[in-house]
């Protein structure tokens, strides 16, 4: 039995049961291996004598040598993978040129030859270096796929076999770590009204990561949730800039001064990135006001609608910051009206500012009827440009006066908590003074109106409903809107019409509702007249042409 061949000889003609039951596990396993020798004199002490082994026997000739088994890898015997070949066929993944038919598609030639880390190009496209990963969409055998795609920032890579079906390991984390990942990716400054050169959308000045909004509809809403409830959005309102020309007043918000066109989310995030790319002022400047031309009697200039949002509806509704930056141009004096008279400049003055408290309550009209849930913070900066800096108590009475009748309008609004944050007076040198403390005899006069500001736009979170003069100045305007429409107005009717809706404004800021009902009056004395003139013309015109019917009877 300890004889190989005797052992060999013994189990050659059992079955494989009786081998099994015959052979003694217990003495296999409690069998010693033999001591180690004892070190030799010559050894040294870390030396480890080796065990007492047969020398192999070289091959003669006779058996056959032996032959290293290849490794076998899972991609040989898996149906789901792509057996590797020798030398590995792919397609060139180079762009074309966008010139011609092809414009810029992908040019799908075969490739042999693949450097790592860089996808497989043909000759032509040998320019184009794109990085090269794999693709790790988990199959079923429980490897990952290993396709070769191109490698994106931020980006879980998947082949186009796997794009859909791709699953998203990223919602299984809960919602308070998910919140806090979202917060690093998108923007925590202020979004702006305008370009006003470059500006980072981060404190930290990191780039910012708006594709993560185009992942799913799950993480969209998320994602959406936070940008727009917990990031402040600026509102421009400003009747224009320092100019000689006539100021046109305008509401701008998300660099968009258009009132008919609306962003959508998508467009959004190409906004910001947009202005996270941007490297100068050159770009980023307010656009520059149109000059004053021949205008055709087509309509009224001024309409007085609720202010529509330049984003979508869905997205505005979710925005609970705000802050208003109201920017007062005061008209300056012509070179023709030097000796004109300080009453005269008053009166000015004053109708451009109710023309500008025209877009405040348009502005407030749109905020309380399409953003139903009340704000959580609302912020109001005044800036009052063009006051002569001669005496400095007259300019702050001035400056106060303008700045009380400007936010009287956003005094509808209610938020949980606002504030009037600056108050910014500009002089003809523009010379900026904050007013916001001051130190002088108005201090009294100014802390009572900023108090009695901010505690009314706290006091409820309902906002109170329009008033009835503001309500009869509406049905005013309205009126007047649809009545220009008539294409037979002269641009002098229409101006002379402008005057008395300026008129009306006036008796709307001063809460006047008999000076608004005595403009009611001149609007439809003006109507009549126009009516019976025209009906007079219409007259006259149909009997000249019955004098030239007559002529061309008798002629012919």
């Amino acid at each position: 039995m300890e004889d190989g061949d005797g052992v060999t000889s013994l189990f050659s003609n059992m079955p494989p049961q009786d081998i099994m039951e015959a052979f003694d596990f217990e003495a296999f396993l409690n069998w010693d291996l033999p001591e180690a020798a004892e070190p030799s004199v010559g050894m040294q002490q870390n030396e480890v004598p080796a065990l007492p082994t047969e020398k192999k026997r070289r091959s003669n000739g006779t058996t056959q040598p032996r032959i290293k088994r290849p490794r076998i890898q899972h991609s040989h015997i898996c149906d789901m993978h792509r057996a590797p070949s020798s030398k590995p066929a792919v397609r060139c993944f180079g762009k074309r040129s966008r010139v011609g038919p092809h414009k810029g598609t992908r040019c799908e030639r075969m490739v042999a030859t693949i450097v790592n880390g860089e996808l497989p190009v043909c000759a032509q496209h040998r320019a184009q270096v794109i990085k090269m990963t794999r693709c790790e969409a988990a199959l079923e055998c429980g490897f990952s796929c290993n396709e070769i795609v191109p490698w994106k920032p931020h980006g879980y890579p998947l082949c186009e076999a796997h794009w859909s079906k791709g699953k998203c390991h990223f919602l299984e984390l809960p919602v308070e770590i998910r919140l806090s990942i979202y917060q690093y990716l998108i923007p925590d400054q202020p979004v702006q009204a305008r370009r006003s050169g470059m500006r980072s959308l981060r404190q930290d000045r990191t780039p910012v990561s708006t594709a993560i909004f185009r992942v799913n509809k799950t993480i969209h809403e998320e994602v959406a949730d936070l940008f727009y409830g917990h990031t402040t959005f600026d509102i421009d309102v400003t009747n224009g800039q320092d100019s000689s020309a006539p100021a046109t007043p305008c509401i701008s918000m998300c660099y968009a001064r258009d009132e008919k066109f609306f962003l959508t989310d998508y467009q959004m995030q190409l906004l910001l990135l947009d202005r996270q790319r941007t490297r100068n002022a050159v770009n980023g400047t307010t656009p520059s006001r149109p000059t004053r031309q021949k205008r055709f009697a087509t309509g009224i200039k001024h309409l007085f609608t609720p202010w529509k949002p330049a984003l979508s509806l869905q997205y505005f509704q979710r925005i609970r910051y705000f802050r208003i930056n109201i920017a007062f141009n005061t008209p300056k004096r012509s070179p023709s009206a030097i000796n004109s008279t300080q009453a005269a400049e008053t009166i000015l003055a004053e109708a451009e500012r109710n023309l500008l408290c025209d877009y405040l309550h348009r502005l407030v009209e749109g905020l309380v009827t399409d953003n139903q849930a009340p704000l959580r913070n609302l912020d109001i900066s005044v800036r009052i440009h063009g006051i002569s800096d001669d005496d400095d108590a007259q300019a702050n009475s001035k400056a106060i006066v303008h700045c009380q009748a400007l936010v009287k309008p956003i005094r509808r609004l209610r938020s949980r908590t606002a504030s009037l944050v600056s108050l910014i007076r500009t002089g003809e040198g523009f010379r900026e003074i904050n007013m916001l403390p001051v130190h002088s005899k108005e201090e009294d006069s100014i802390s009572r109106f900023v108090q009695s500001c901010c505690a009314e736009l706290t006091d409820s979170l309902v906002p109170p409903p329009r008033s009835p003069v503001l309500v009869r100045f509406a049905q005013l305007a309205e009126l007047v809107a649809k009545m220009c429409e008539y294409p037979f107005w002269r641009e002098t009717d229409i101006e002379e019409i402008e005057i008395l809706l300026s008129n009306g404004r006036s008796a709307r800021e001063a809460n006047d509702i008999k000076a608004l009902i005595s403009v009611f009056r001149d609007v439809f004395d003006k109507v009549t007249k126009y009516n019976s003139d025209h009906q007079d013309f219409m007259k006259q015109m149909r009997q000249s042409f019955e004098n030239m019917r007559s002529n061309i009877i008798k002629t012919s």
